[in-house]
């Protein structure tokens, strides 16, 4: 056994280096990506981790930059992530190839991707969503690369998982029309709500395992629950392919709070911003508690908390739009009396 002083003669000479530093670009990406997804620590590190990849170009022959798989209950923000990291990287949320795969249930529905085969009605007419104009179309010599993502895939015909095996294992495909189509500068997301109630209900109704008291040991056994309802659902072949499967966890009020500071601060901007009649508007505490009590939800999360404020928030604002209630540049306080909020005008 090496004693300490040759121990340290082996290190003599040598820089210690810190693997856990992040670059100036992925500092500034994560700051901006982190402040607009709230309460998933897991998933903001683990995309984070493939994207210092993709900066230092660590490429591998034939393969795609990168696969993740979200797991978790809705409105937990695993689209939202998506979306927000589009936003960061290539200037708009929508700057991405979303596929809904509740459009795709059926087996005929999964050609409308690569085209129809050559012998069916429609093959020269109908553009297949997987070209090469839609692959590059949100590229930027920023950021050189395409996020595509299929939202809750669990809702897709099976023959779509074989089809994404060719994708995921060697980067390419054939078209319908026997063209091309490469994905080696793809960057793939997968959002999936498969066994969201069963983990929900592991952990019981109010989002808590009984008698945990730790929040770690709450997380493993939900990552757990959904973990096992996945395998039952998805083949392993697909499974294999992906990268890295991350399970969001159920929002807590803190992090509904949170998000509500968000949003409220997303409708400001919105009637700031109004082309006829921009006004100000300003919500006092109460107002947030109460919009807060109603929104709350462990089971649908962000979802219902959005609703909630489009039916009791948005909607009122619009109709004292519409009614001439308030013109340009008034300020319009929201304040909360009993179950209701009051809006009035400065």
């Amino acid at each position: 056994m090496p004693t300490c002083a040759g121990l340290q003669q082996e290190t003599r000479g040598w820089v210690t280096l810190r693997p856990s530093a992040r670059s100036s670009w992925l500092q500034h990406v994560a700051q901006r990506w982190t402040s607009q997804v709230v309460g998933q620590p897991q998933a903001t590190d683990s995309v984070l981790r493939l994207l210092q990849r993709i900066e230092v170009q660590a490429r591998q022959s034939r393969r795609t930059m990168g696969s993740v798989l979200m797991l978790g209950p809705p409105g937990c923000g695993k689209t939202h992530s998506v979306e927000a990291l589009a936003d960061v990287l290539l200037g708009s949320p929508s700057a991405l190839l979303k596929i809904n795969c509740a459009e795709f249930q059926q087996q005929h529905e999964i050609a409308r991707l690569v085209g129809a085969p050559p012998g069916y009605i429609g093959h020269a007419d109908t553009e297949p969503v997987f070209t090469r104009d839609n692959l590059e179309r949100y590229r930027t010599p920023e950021f050189p690369y395409t996020l595509v993502l299929f939202d809750e895939i669990e809702k897709a015909h099976y023959s779509l998982y074989s089809l994404l095996l060719g994708v995921l294992d060697r980067a390419e495909l054939n078209d319908g029309r026997n063209r091309h189509v490469d994905f080696s500068s793809c960057l793939f997301f997968f959002t999936s709500n498969i066994g969201s109630k069963d983990s929900l209900h592991a952990i019981g109704s109010s989002g808590f395992v009984p008698q945990l008291e730790q929040e770690e040991s709450k997380a493993r056994h939900f990552r757990a629950a959904s973990l096992r309802a996945l395998k039952r659902h998805f083949p392993p072949e697909f499974l294999r392919r992906i990268e890295d499967t991350i399970v969001y966890q159920p929002l807590r009020p803190a992090h509904l709070r949170s998000i509500l500071e968000l949003e409220l601060a997303r409708i400001g901007r919105i009637f700031a911003r109004h082309p006829a009649t921009p006004f100000h508007v300003e919500f006092s505490n109460g107002a947030k508690s109460l919009l807060l009590q109603h929104g709350c939800d462990t089971e649908y999360g962000a979802a219902n908390l959005q609703h909630t404020l489009a039916c009791e928030l948005q909607d009122p604002l619009y109709r004292l739009m519409a009614t001439g209630q308030v013109s340009d540049g008034d300020t319009v306080g929201v304040f909360a009396k009993g179950s209701e909020l009051v809006f009035r005008r400065s």
